[in-house]
């Protein structure tokens, strides 16, 4: 099953997701605030693919109001402006009541937008991948962030000689977890101990040559994998461990 959450500030050109959507079907799209900006800007390229079931937020920073009538079917939930929780905060958070109903499915959740702007909005949507809340896949202005975590494995295809490959620490801490990499120009042995393992990696030549995939596997912990957008990303789940 796959969510979908438009939150505001900047976003990825809808032409440079086409790689991630064409495959997918959306079943519940959540626009958040001035997230209904961006899904009109979608819509138009994918001609009405995302059709919101929720509509949420304080509304203070809408554009274009009359969007909230262009889609009677939605359930608009208007929340006061002083509040504990940023609208993609309140987003996620309804994502994952959405997915609580469908205990027996797989969920994933792609977040779009939420780039430029003010930088505690950025750090606050980061943090969010610390917590339960969070989603899968966030497709920022020009890169895409993968949540992976213990006994994922990860394929990155499509990449070209300069595209950057970066990881993150997700899990509140600037040390520990463990991965296991295959086709970057430096691979897992020379990753960092604390802070970020990578940052600005890319694709080997031998890699490249070949046209295989950059691959990683997490052994423990959990992570972030940053990648050009338009790049291919295929991510499997092993059994855990006994």
């Amino acid at each position: 099953m796959q969510i979908v959450i438009f939150t505001g500030g900047l976003s990825p050109k809808p032409e440079d997701t086409e790689n991630y959507f064409n495959s997918k079907k959306i079943d519940f799209v959540i626009a958040a605030d001035s997230g209904i900006d961006t899904l009109k800007i979608f819509n138009d390229f994918y001609e009405e693919k995302f059709q919101p079931n929720f509509i949420l937020g304080d509304m203070d920073s809408i554009e274009d109001k009359s969007l909230l009538a262009k889609y009677p079917n939605a359930s608009v939930e208007e929340f006061p402006r002083d509040k504990d929780y940023t609208d993609t905060e309140l987003a996620l958070v309804k994502a994952k009541d959405i997915s609580s109903d469908y205990k027996n499915e797989k969920i994933s959740v792609t977040l779009i937008g939420g780039a430029g702007g003010r930088i505690d909005h950025l750090l606050g949507i980061y943090d969010t991948f610390s917590t339960k809340f969070h989603a899968d896949v966030w497709l920022y202005e020009k890169q895409a962030l993968y949540f992976i975590k213990k006994n994922d494995s990860i394929k990155i295809k499509n990449l070209n000689e300069k595209d950057n490959v970066s990881i993150s620490r997700i899990n509140g801490k600037r040390k520990g977890g463990s991965l296991k990499s295959k086709g970057l120009e430096w691979e897992c042995k020379l990753f960092r101990k604390e802070g970020m393992p990578s940052i600005s990696n890319r694709i080997s030549y031998k890699c490249l040559s070949k046209k295989e995939p950059v691959e990683i596997n997490v052994k423990s912990g959990s992570f972030m994998i940053i990648v050009p957008i338009a790049s291919s990303v295929e991510i499997t789940s092993r059994k855990k461990e006994k």
